[in-house]
């Protein structure tokens, strides 16, 4: 996997439309996979909630090309970032863990260095605040932000790990200055926790929500939602039962029609 990771982050996109990227506000980079219908309403739902000065940026993960030309048309017309990705093995490999990583270290090397913006966050695309946020609030007091992980130790009994969840995460781009994160899933931890959660960002942020502890909503009979904080997150989005998803969907619908949070 080093050598296939090598290769694939110093590979360039096959398509991109650059709006332009001002490296003085925060940088947010999604990565999409073949749901246009969620690209959409996550951008929307980020006008509506989201209070920092930031650029937008897909990464184009999809697997079908008909969704992918579909997303590209959806950024294109709304003057948002888009990068169609080089060819993914994880997705081959049918391994989301190593499919995301590997789109992360992607995105870093090719629209993060790329760019240099101060501050930049990786937000998945099922993931939407349903209430005001400001990153840079957070990132003002503490290099780093997001929604944490708390492993049990079943893989690793001599430690707890813990890490930010790649859904997501926010750094001060400076963190980075010496060396490349990466992304990709590791023994005991899933993708992103090769990055390690530093304990002075634990200590400014005392509070980081941590996504395994958070309650499970359900908003219809057998269809389920988590919510973090300030946040809800599409569990199974890539590969769950399509009408379930189409319930969500039509849920964060009524909040984003409403303006209201929940």
């Amino acid at each position: 996997m080093p050598l296939a990771n090598w290769k694939f982050v110093r590979t360039p996109a096959l398509f991109e439309s650059i709006v332009g990227v001002d490296p003085k506000k925060i940088l947010i980079v999604t990565s999409a996979f073949n749901d246009p219908v969620l690209v959409d309403m996550w951008a929307r739902a980020l006008k509506k909630f989201l209070r920092d000065s930031y650029e937008c940026f897909v990464v184009d993960n999809s697997t079908q090309e008909d969704k992918a030309e579909r997303i590209k048309a959806y950024c294109v017309g709304h003057g948002i970032n888009y990068a169609r990705m080089p060819f993914n093995v994880g997705n081959q490999r049918r391994d989301a863990g190593i499919a995301h990583g590997l789109a992360l270290n992607w995105a870093y090397r090719n629209v993060v260095m790329r760019f240099k913006p101060w501050s930049f966050g990786f937000w998945d695309y099922d993931l939407f605040p349903v209430k005001p946020v400001k990153v840079a609030d957070y990132l003002a007091i503490s290099e780093g932000w997001g929604i944490s992980i708390q492993l049990k130790p079943y893989l690793t009994p001599w430690h707890y790990p813990r890490y930010l969840w790649v859904g997501l995460l926010f750094f001060r781009t400076e963190r980075f200055k010496n060396h490349a994160p990466n992304f990709l899933p590791d023994f005991g931890v899933d993708t992103g926790g090769r990055v390690p959660l530093d304990a002075k960002i634990v200590a400014a942020i005392p509070d980081l929500v941590d996504f395994y502890a958070s309650p499970m909503i359900e908003i219809a009979k057998d269809v389920r939602i988590r919510q973090c904080g300030d946040f809800i997150h599409f569990e199974g989005s890539s590969g769950g039962p399509s009408d379930a998803l189409d319930t969500k969907k039509r849920w964060m619908e009524d909040i984003l029609q409403s303006g209201k949070g929940i």
